[in-house]
């Protein structure tokens, strides 16, 4: 729920306390020397830094025209094969050069 908070923007509330860059934040979050609070921003960043790399992925496979049938990737089916394209993802995201906002490369 706190994550949740941090998203959405702000309601038209004035009482609302504990704000954070324009949002609504849990009253635990508002203390700047809580440990959680930092943790939940590096949490944050991994996440951002996730779908950054995996959206650089997936641009640069359709850059480079060797993009396999997004069709292969139906997982409703007992009998669904694994996804062919999966090796060639991979490789491509371990190829990726991105400097990641949670600080690591």
């Amino acid at each position: 729920m706190t994550v949740i908070r941090q998203i959405f923007p702000l309601w038209r509330d004035s009482s609302t306390r504990c704000m954070r860059h324009n949002h609504r934040i849990s009253s635990l979050l508002c203390d700047p020397q809580e440990g959680y609070l930092q943790n939940l921003e590096v949490s944050n960043l991994y996440l951002y830094d996730s779908v950054l790399m995996l959206a650089n992925a997936f641009y640069r496979k359709l850059e480079d025209r060797k993009w396999h049938s997004m069709a292969s990737l139906n997982c409703i089916r007992k009998s669904t094969k694994p996804w062919n394209g999966g090796w060639s993802m991979l490789e491509t995201i371990q190829k990726v050069e991105q400097i990641a906002c949670g600080g690591d490369h």
